[in-house]
């Protein structure tokens, strides 16, 4: 499986715009090998002929170290090309036309800055590379490609439906063009090409804002509530198992990272876990580098786990999931399945597991992350969760105990104008049809009087 930038999971690729790259995107993820580093959609600023500067995109940018860069353009629908006015059309499943521009210039426009990027960089000019680049255009619907080909567009750049079921296949064709029809390619990025390539393409940007002058004052409030949303966590110091409940801006978030914090420092081993890749690339900003505290989101985790084990055992275990469960979705059931296994075969074991954006995770993936736990009985396992904020999925069980759930009331992230405008949206803490199957009780009644009385229905 090729690295992919972003890293999309099924609901993700469901969600983008163009089926059309989704088809692609997943193909070239699945069949290319593991060196090589996709892009999808890179944006950047070109340069025309008259020296005007214009928004770019390309679709899907390859780095192979083994060979260079090629850009791939991707077009939905069918196609048609008039010569006599040298226009292109893009047909739509109602067999209406669009004008569109040139797939084929667009790829080598955008080839073209790509390289410009690389050249204006003074540490990849020094490292002296002449590697190979090209560029080509994808029609996932589309069968009869020879139809498109032109002096301008030979049918080695040329990619259709028939070759989504080997890419990488096409994708060696495409190569073995560009580089002059060599079956060994002496022109390649390298590994110190490739770190250039990941500075320049790849770089996490993180600038703290500056503070308005007439909010001051209550950014003086708001961080004095952060600390009183901290006594919490005092007050749990000896309890292993938590749950954490609260409405967005109080605080969950810091105090998940201040907990593995502490955890880690204890000297147990961490692992902070989201759901959101972006979330868990901005929780690992935030702290940096810590000793025993390993932050990802649950399918790194799966990733790490099943190559780890794949690594000792020579044992695909996605592939066995695949087999096992045909037709399952990869990343809610097949991944959970994997990490299962590996995790009782050849463990990946923790002291303490923090879980932030609980509320995202499906059911499936509590059984591998209680199993990577170290004990069940001594380990710690934290939950933070909003239930108010269910982007991707909502479980209906954590392996949390109902009086080990506790609520954060106090709003510590925005003004108070904002806070009262969004506390009207809330549904508030008392209906929890995740943790219980039947609770619905009036919101100003004593929730710990309730949890004495046994008026939950479990």
């Amino acid at each position: 499986m090729s690295r992919m930038i972003p890293e999309l999971n099924s609901r993700e690729l469901k969600a983008l715009m163009s089926t059309a790259e989704s088809k692609l995107y997943s193909c070239l993820h699945e069949q290319l090998d593991a060196d090589i580093l996709v892009l999808h959609s890179q944006c950047f600023i070109r340069e025309t002929n008259n020296k005007a500067r214009i928004d770019g995109e390309a679709d899907f940018v390859i780095f192979d170290q083994d060979f260079g860069v090629v850009v791939i353009e991707v077009k939905g629908g069918g196609i048609s090309f008039d010569p006599q006015y040298r226009t292109w059309n893009s047909i739509d499943k109602n067999g209406e036309k669009h004008i569109i521009k040139d797939p084929f210039l667009q790829a080598k426009n955008e080839k073209f800055a790509i390289l410009k990027t690389l050249s204006e960089d003074e540490e990849w000019s020094k490292l002296n590379l002449n590697i190979s680049r090209g560029h080509a255009v994808f029609f996932p619907d589309v069968d009869n490609i020879s139809s498109l080909v032109k002096p301008d567009s030979p049918i080695e750049i040329i990619g259709g439906r028939i070759h989504l079921a080997d890419i990488n296949y096409w994708y060696k064709t495409l190569k073995k063009y560009w580089s002059g029809n060599k079956e060994r390619y002496d022109r390649p990025i390298n590994l110190r090409g490739m770190k250039v390539i990941e500075r320049l393409f790849l770089t996490q940007i993180f600038v703290m804002p500056l503070i308005v002058k007439t909010l001051q004052d209550e950014e003086i409030e708001r961080i004095t509530l952060t600390n009183q949303q901290a006594q919490l966590l005092r007050a749990l110091r000896n309890r292993k198992k938590a749950g954490i409940c609260g409405g967005a801006g109080t605080g969950k978030t810091l105090l998940a990272i201040e907990k593995a914090r502490a955890l880690a420092e204890e000297g147990l081993n961490t692992l902070l876990l989201c759901y959101n890749r972006p979330l868990s690339d901005h929780l690992q900003r935030i702290i940096g580098e810590v000793q025993n505290l390993f932050v990802m989101n649950f399918h790194q985790f799966c990733t790490r786990c099943l190559f780890e084990f794949k690594k000792a055992t020579g044992r695909d275990l996605l592939m066995e999931a695949e087999f096992d469960f045909p037709g399952e979705d990869k990343f809610d059931v097949l991944y959970p399945f994997a990490l299962t296994v590996a995790q009782e075969e050849r463990p990946i074991l923790f002291d303490a597991i923090i879980i932030d954006e609980g509320q995202d995770f499906a059911d499936e993936y509590w059984l591998p992350i209680t199993v990577s736990l170290n004990d069940d009985k001594d380990s710690v396992l934290y939950i933070f969760f909003d239930y108010n904020q269910n982007l991707y999925t909502k479980s209906k069980y954590f392996p949390i105990e109902l009086e080990d759930i506790y609520f954060l009331s106090n709003n510590c992230r925005n003004t108070r104008q904002i806070h009262n405008l969004i506390s009207k949206f809330f549904n508030g803490y008392d209906f929890f049809p995740p943790l219980l199957t039947v609770l619905q009780f009036n919101k100003y009644m004593d929730i710990h009087y309730l949890l004495k009385r046994n008026e939950f229905m479990l």
